[in-house]
């Protein structure tokens, strides 16, 4: 996850939210994975990577620290 951020790839949840699915758990940031199940992860990929799109950080820092 690290070298996708650098690279400026957008992040899908893996073990919760994360900066570009709304921000943190405390904030009630949304859990939004790629795909809504194996079927659909083999599909999409096969045919390009048809991935659930995300709303972005609302606004918030990109950052798991209190400001």
């Amino acid at each position: 996850m690290a070298m996708l951020r650098m690279l400026g790839r957008d992040l899908h949840s893996n073990y919760g939210p994360t900066a570009d699915t709304g921000g943190l758990m405390q904030n009630h940031a949304p859990t939004i994975y790629a795909y809504p199940s194996l079927d659909a992860l083999l599909q999409g990929e096969a045919t390009g990577g048809a991935k659930a799109s995300l709303p972005g950080s609302g606004g918030k820092p990109v950052t798991e620290r209190p400001a």
